[in-house]
């Protein structure tokens, strides 16, 4: 289930901020990321919820580990992953999207 998946996703970032000792900074986190929100909430539909858990599990041993270069490593990757997917997801819901983030190239 997207939503339970999505809902168990939210507690463990919550999680990473307790335990990192910023418990303060995840209502600053949660104004800031409604945008990023909308995209994994459309990337859940098209993706291996249980690839994502076990991501999360491995980034979570790496944390507890205390390895660094592991955590930035799974990270990387797993956002990567997400990213990969913007083109396509733009493609499928452009009104999701602004059209002036869409445009290559464009100078600010």
């Amino acid at each position: 289930d997207p939503e339970l998946f999505f809902a168990s996703d939210e507690r463990m970032h919550q999680s990473f901020a307790v335990t990192a000792g910023y418990p303060q900074v995840w209502p600053i986190i949660l104004d800031a990321k409604t945008h990023l929100d909308r995209l994994r909430r459309l990337t859940l539909r098209h993706i291996e919820l249980g690839q994502v858990l076990a991501e999360h599990i491995e980034l979570q041993r790496a944390l507890l580990d205390r390895d660094a270069d592991a955590a930035e490593a799974i990270m990387s990757d797993h956002v990567s992953k997400v990213l990969s997917m913007l083109d396509e997801l733009i493609a499928r819901f452009p009104d999701y999207f602004e059209s002036n983030q869409l445009q290559e190239g464009e100078k600010s």
